[in-house]
């Protein structure tokens, strides 16, 4: 499809191909002991962790630091929303974080996107951005009860190509 651009911003993303992908581990546990333990089970197998908000918002980034000094690519996902300079000055809390990957919703609009993409190219070379599209949880019913009309896979391309459009680096969205 003619919406979605190639990832070329870093190296790692370019030799990446599809006989050989990617996995990355969800952190999405009660406390800071359970993502101690699945990490020892897993060892130097993966090599990129996700760190969602529930984990972030409770062992901060005291934890992403750990994860990232014992040799893990962080994946911060935080879906930001909010208004443009609001998720711009989020991105800026950031800064000094090793992360490689941070989710920001698509719906927050052309000038959040832009804005956030213009900011993480100038002050977070090394973090591609990543555009949520439609979340997992929705359905068609929760979209009409939002207001938005369009099938699910159809906002699923609107936002996607919206993200792209406006410098996001790579989609999430829900097959």
């Amino acid at each position: 499809m003619n919406w979605l651009k190639p990832m070329t911003k870093h190296d790692e993303y370019k030799n990446m191909s599809a006989s050989t992908p990617e996995i990355i581990l969800a952190l999405d546990l009660e406390d800071r002991e359970q993502i101690h333990q699945v990490l020892e089970k897993t060892g130097d197998r993966l090599s990129w962790v996700k760190v969602g908000l529930q984990s972030y918002l409770r062992d901060g980034p005291s934890l992403v630091r750990e994860l990232a000094s014992s040799g893990k690519k962080v994946f911060l996902d935080l879906k930001l929303h909010d208004i443009p300079n609001t998720m711009t000055k989020a991105l800026e809390s950031l800064v000094d974080l090793p992360v490689g990957l941070i989710t920001l919703h698509a719906c927050a609009g052309p000038e959040a996107l832009e804005k956030c993409a213009e900011f993480a190219n100038k002050h977070m070379p090394n973090v591609t951005l990543l555009g949520v599209t439609v979340l997992t949880s929705t359905n068609q019913e929760g979209l009409s009860a939002i207001g938005v009309n369009n099938p699910v896979d159809e906002q699923v391309l609107r936002l996607a190509s919206l993200a792209v459009n406006h410098g996001i680096g790579g989609i999430v969205c829900s097959p």
